[in-house]
C-alpha cells in the first residue's frame, strides 16, 4: 500500500453547496420511496406477515434514537469520516480501523447489489410498458455511465437531480395512499394492526429485519460534512427529517395494505403478487395510468439509489484514503468539482467486475447477485451503525461535560440494544434477507466479521511499525483540523500491508 508524498497531498473539498434540505433528499435517496415499496415491502408481507407497519414504526424508533446521540456526536465532529472517527475516538484507534473496514466491506457490495438490481427492473419494466426490449448488460452498462458522469460533479448536482426524482416518487405513493383512503376511509387503518397478537406474530422478526434495512444510508449524513455550508446544524436537521420522513410514509403505506387485504390475508396475497403488488393496487384504485408512471418511475428510483450509495461510499473511500489506511490515490479529489473522482471510478469498476463478471460465470444478476449482495451489505451496516452507537455513549461519558443521561446515555443505549437485537436477527434470517438457502451463502456473514478483525491486526501493526501515524488516526473536530494534520504528515514511507 502506496501513502502520498507530501507534495502530493491536497485539502479536503472546500465547496460547501449543502444545506439540511439537501442532505435529507440524498439520506432518503439510499431507499427511495418506490424502490422499497414496490420493491421491498411485499417481500416484508410475504416473510413478516401483517407485522410489517408495525416494524417500520419500530425501526423508526430504534433509528431515531440511536441519532439522538448520533447527531450529538456530529454537532462535536464534523471531519470526514463519519462512523471511523466517531468509533475512533469513542472505543479507541484499532477499533476504529477495525469499524472502517468493515464499513468498506459492507457498503462495497451493498453498491454492487444496486447495479445488479437495477437492470433486471430496467429490462423488464422498458419490455412490458414500452414493448423496449434493452438486454440487461446494456442496460448496466447504460447505468453505470449515467451514474458515474453523475457523481462525478460537484455533489449538490446529485442532490438537485435526486431532489427531483424523490419528490415525484414521493407524490405518486401519495396519490395512491390518497385514492385508497378516499374510497375506503378509515377502514384502511385497522387500529389491531399494532397489536401485539398482529405486530408480534409468526415472522416479526423478519419483518423487522425488512424494515430497518429501508432506514440504510441514514448514516450517511456524516459524510457530508466537508461540503455542507454549516454542518452542526444542517446534519442533525437533515438526519431527523430523512428519518421521520421514511417512518411516516413507509409505515403509512403499508398501514394502508394491510387494511387493504387484511392482516390474515396479506401474507398469502403478497407471496402470490411479489413486485406486481403496488403496481396492483395502483391500477385498481386508481387507474392504468399510475400503474404506468409508478413503472416507468421505478427506473428513476433504482438510478436513484445507485447515485445515493456510489456518492456515500466514495466519500467515505475518499476520507479513509487520506487518513492513511487505503492507498493515497483514492484520496484525490477532482480539480474543479472537489467530488473524490478516484474512488467514485474505483467504485463503479470494482462493482462492474462483479456485475459483469458474475454474469459471464453464469449467475443471474437479479436471482443470484442482488440479494445476496444486498444481505451481506446490510448485516454489515447495521452492525457498523451499532458499533457507532456504542462510541457515542463511550466518548460522552469520558467527556463528562458532554454528557447528558438521555441524549447522550439512555436514548443511544435503547438504540444500541435495538440494533443489537436487528442483526442477530439479520444473521439468523440470512436466507430470507439474502433470497437464499444454502451453506456457502449462510457463512457469506461472518466474512464481514473477519473484515473487521483484519482491520485491528492492521491497526495493530501500524501501532508497531508507524506509532506515530498511529496516533494521529481519528484527530481533529473540523474539516480544516483534518486538513492541518494531513498536510503535517509528509507519509513518507508506507504503513505495513
Amino acid at each position: 500500500m502506496t501513502l502520498p508524498a507530501e507534495s502530493s497531498i491536497e485539502a479536503a473539498p472546500r465547496v460547501r453547496t449543502l444545506n439540511a434540505f439537501r442532505i435529507t433528499v440524498l439520506i432518503i435517496s439510499a431507499s427511495t420511496p418506490l424502490a422499497t415499496i414496490v420493491g421491498t415491502a411485499p417481500l416484508g408481507f410475504a416473510f413478516g406477515g401483517a407485522s410489517l407497519p408495525a416494524m417500520y414504526v419500530l425501526s423508526g424508533v430504534l433509528i431515531f434514537l440511536f441519532c439522538v446521540g448520533y447527531t450529538q456526536m456530529s454537532r462535536r465532529i464534523t471531519r470526514p469520516g463519519a462512523f471511523y472517527v466517531y468509533i475512533t475516538r469513542g472505543l479507541g484507534r484499532t477499533a476504529g480501523v477495525s469499524g472502517a473496514w468493515l464499513a468498506l466491506a459492507a457498503y462495497t457490495p451493498f453498491l454492487a447489489g444496486c447495479f445488479a438490481i437495477a437492470p433486471y427492473y430496467g429490462h423488464l419494466i422498458l419490455e412490458q410498458e414500452l414493448g423496449i426490449n434493452i438486454p440487461w448488460p446494456l442496460y448496466a452498462l447504460f447505468l453505470f455511465t449515467t451514474v458515474g458522469i453523475a457523481a462525478y460533479r460537484r455533489i449538490d448536482f446529485s442532490a438537485k437531480l435526486l431532489a427531483v426524482f424523490v419528490g415525484l416518487e414521493v407524490l405518486v405513493l401519495v396519490v395512491l395512499d390518497v385514492a385508497m383512503f378516499a374510497k375506503d376511509g378509515t377502514s384502511l387503518l385497522p387500529a389491531d394492526t399494532f397489536s401485539t397478537d398482529i405486530s408480534l406474530s409468526t415472522g416479526f422478526g423478519v419483518a423487522l429485519v425488512f424494515a430497518i434495512m429501508s432506514f440504510v444510508g441514514f448514516e450517511s449524513a456524516a459524510l457530508y460534512a466537508p461540503e455542507t455550508k454549516n454542518p452542526r446544524r444542517a446534519i442533525p436537521r437533515a438526519t431527523y427529517a430523512a428519518v421521520l420522513t421514511i417512518t411516516v410514509l413507509y409505515g403509512l403505506t403499508t398501514w394502508m395494505t394491510v387494511g387493504v387485504f387484511g392482516a390474515d390475508k396479506v401474507q398469502n396475497i403478497a407471496l402470490a403478487q411479489f413486485g406486481d403488488l403496488y403496481f396492483n393496487l395502483a391500477d385498481q384504485y386508481v387507474g392504468g395510468w399510475l400503474r404506468t408512471t409508478m413503472a416507468l418511475l421505478m427506473l428513476v428510483a433504482q438510478f436513484a439509489v445507485a447515485l445515493a450509495i456510489t456518492n456515500a461510499t466514495a466519500r467515505y473511500t475518499h476520507a479513509l484514503a487520506k487518513e492513511g489506511l487505503l492507498p493515497a490515490w483514492l484520496g484525490k479529489s477532482h480539480a474543479s468539482f472537489k467530488s473524490p473522482q478516484n474512488a467514485i471510478v474505483f467504485l463503479l469498476g470494482f462493482s462492474a467486475v462483479l456485475i459483469f463478471g458474475g454474469w459471464a460465470l453464469g449467475f443471474d444478476p437479479y436471482l443470484d447477485l442482488s440479494s445476496v449482495m444486498f444481505g451481506v451489505g446490510a448485516v454489515g451496516i447495521v452492525a457498523i451503525q451499532a458499533a457507532a452507537c456504542l462510541s457515542v455513549i463511550v466518548f460522552f461519558l469520558r467527556e463528562s461535560e458532554g454528557f447528558h443521561w438521555l441524549k447522550t446515555g439512555l436514548a443511544p443505549a435503547l438504540g444500541l440494544a435495538g440494533l443489537v437485537t436487528a442483526v442477530y436477527l439479520m444473521i439468523d434470517s440470512f436466507s430470507f434477507v439474502s433470497g437464499k438457502d444454502n451453506g456457502f451463502v449462510g457463512i457469506l456473514p461472518w466474512l464481514l466479521l473477519a473484515s473487521a478483525a483484519g482491520g485491528a491486526v492492521y491497526a495493530q501493526l501500524l501501532k508497531r511499525n508507524h506509532p506515530d501515524r498511529y496516533q494521529r488516526l481519528g484527530r481533529g473536530d473540523s474539516t480544516s483540523d483534518f486538513d492541518d494534520l494531513v498536510a503535517a504528515d509528509a507519509w513518507e514511507d508506507s504503513p505495513p500491508r
